[in-house]
């Protein structure tokens, strides 16, 4: 991985895993540091990464992030994370970034038109899920409950939040027919 020297601020990086080298993130940056920064302590990115991310911490760590190239403005780097991103990728690199950002930098600070958010609308109302699928949906949610156990502290402090509080008679009679639903 090259490493640049020149004065540029504006940056194409990679995050490398401190326990074994390995790259597996792609980056464009102007604030290296804060970069840094907002990648080890962000919630932002796919899941992957984040399991990385976490991982690290856990363990005590931060990934390495090495400059690959410079340049002068910032209106070069998007192009430029897209060559790296391939490049990288090609030679089987197994990269965390997610493929729809790249070289578009972040979408922190962009304004979606309203056009686009009818069309996303749309195509969400348009998805109709079959009744096997939905089936399994909810098998699946069942039994990610069954079998919960709660500790008796953690029954106790659950008390102790709901202690007080005045619920409404009609949030009583929903939670009514939801218990009866979930027990059936």
């Amino acid at each position: 991985m090259a490493t640049g020297t020149g004065t540029a601020k504006h940056i194409i990086y990679g995050l490398l895993d401190p326990i074994d080298n390995v790259l597996h993130y792609i980056g464009l940056t102007s604030d290296p540091k804060k970069r840094l920064n907002n990648h080890y302590n962000g919630n932002e990115g796919t899941k992957e990464k984040l399991i990385w991310i976490r991982h690290l911490k856990k363990n005590g760590l931060k990934p390495i992030m090495e400059v690959i190239e410079e340049y002068e403005t910032s209106e070069e780097l998007p192009e430029a994370e897209r060559y790296w991103y391939c490049f990288y990728k090609f030679f089987g690199a197994e990269l965390f970034n997610d493929p729809y950002y790249i070289g578009s930098g972040s979408r922190k600070g962009r304004k979606t038109s309203e056009e686009t958010k009818a069309k996303q609308s749309a195509a969400k109302k348009e998805k109709k899920f079959s009744e096997e699928h939905k089936a399994n949906l909810s098998i699946a949610g069942k039994a990610a409950q069954k079998g919960r156990v709660i500790s008796e502290a953690h029954r106790a402090k659950l008390s102790a939040a709901n202690k007080g509080k005045i619920v409404s008679e009609e949030a009583r009679a929903n939670m009514s027919i939801a218990a009866k639903k979930r027990n059936r």
